[in-house]
């Protein structure tokens, strides 16, 4: 039985899972909670789910402590019963921080569990402290959450919220590394009885792309992305046969998602996806700040723009100044000949 008060500080991280699995964005909350912990707070995992692999995947990424409910209330990611659940436990609770995934499961129950317990929320953040704040009156917070965001271009800001507790934010996908010999967790196990929710309450998490159809980028280690410089949509078709050619994923600005060349699970930047692949090939891509602050940190950066002047060229290990809708097919033809 759940106490109402509770003397422990706990560091919560919500958990997602699909089709058996963790999301990466899960694990790299738990990583991330460990650090920011560093072994004062309890790491707690948030689950929907009692499954034993899951439970275990939780303990495996960190968790130490793991709050669980198993019931159909919560298929298909239904975000009022879902919120309902972390409302109820938070209140019994009061754990310190609750991290979410920036994910469209994360984006959706977080508003709600913020607004029901009266307290901030910060949406998109790239990176996260723990630290000290003094506020104008003079007067000092410890154990605050530093939750810094991306504003515009390179510019960022650093968010608190340090008289409301639970501190709370979204994080985008990728945005934290994963850290390396991260202690598994005792993954103690708490079962949490839930009430019934209305019939009328129960709305899903709609996608119009099939789980099977999206693209993986977080996770590729090779990544193709096209810019307005593809020129139209049939352009991405040449991304899509270097990409394969090389065993990697395609990606894209926000201007060419804009442009409809392609989908907004593909956008890379600012506004999208973080990502560190071994391999970051730029195709017609000028380099501006909302995209490069979502790729600065992959390890090799190949462009090709036909402007020699272009701001990617910059940051670039290899650089081809060229049209790129001549320069792709030359390298395709390059690699399949060679057998890559």
């Amino acid at each position: 039985m759940l106490n109402a008060v509770n003397n422990e500080r706990e560091i919560w991280v919500f958990s997602e899972h699909a089709r058996g699995k963790l999301r990466a964005v899960t694990e790299e909350l738990l990583h991330e909670a460990r650090e920011l912990s560093a072994g004062a707070w309890i790491v707690c995992a948030v689950s929907v789910s009692a499954n034993r692999d899951i439970i275990e995947q939780l303990a495996t990424a960190g968790a130490e402590r793991i709050y669980c409910a198993d019931s159909p209330t919560f298929n298909d990611w239904a975000p009022v019963p879902c919120a309902d659940f972390v409302i109820g436990l938070a209140r019994k609770r009061n754990p310190e921080i609750i991290l979410f995934g920036g994910t469209d499961i994360g984006r959706d129950i977080a508003p709600r569990v913020a607004s029901a317990l009266r307290t901030g929320l910060t949406a998109n953040c790239s990176s996260l402290r723990l630290g000290r704040y003094i506020d104008n009156n003079g007067r000092q917070f410890d154990d605050v959450l530093l939750q810094i965001r991306p504003v515009i271009g390179r510019l960022s800001a650093t968010i608190v919220t340090p008289e409301s507790r639970p501190q709370m934010t979204t994080v985008r996908e990728g945005a934290l590394r994963r850290k390396n010999n991260v202690a598994k967790g005792r993954g103690e196990i708490v079962q949490v009885a839930i009430g019934n929710t209305s019939p009328a309450l129960q709305c899903k998490v709609i996608s119009d792309i099939p789980a099977e159809e999206k693209p993986n980028l977080v996770g590729a280690e090779r990544i193709v992305a096209g810019g307005m410089g593809m020129g139209e949509a049939q352009g991405f078709k040449l991304l899509h046969e270097l990409a394969e050619a090389i065993g990697g994923q395609v990606g894209a600005t926000r201007p060419a998602v804009d442009a409809g060349f392609t989908d907004h699970s593909r956008q890379i930047g600012q506004t999208g996806l973080t990502v560190r692949p071994r391999l970051y090939i730029a195709c017609g891509i000028s380099g501006a700040a909302q995209h490069t602050t979502g790729m600065s940190e992959s390890e090799t950066i190949i462009a090709i723009n036909s402007d020699p002047t272009a701001p990617i060229f910059e940051m670039a290990d290899y650089k081809i100044i060229g049209d790129v809708r001549r320069v792709i097919p030359a390298l395709i033809s390059a690699l399949r000949r060679k057998g890559t």
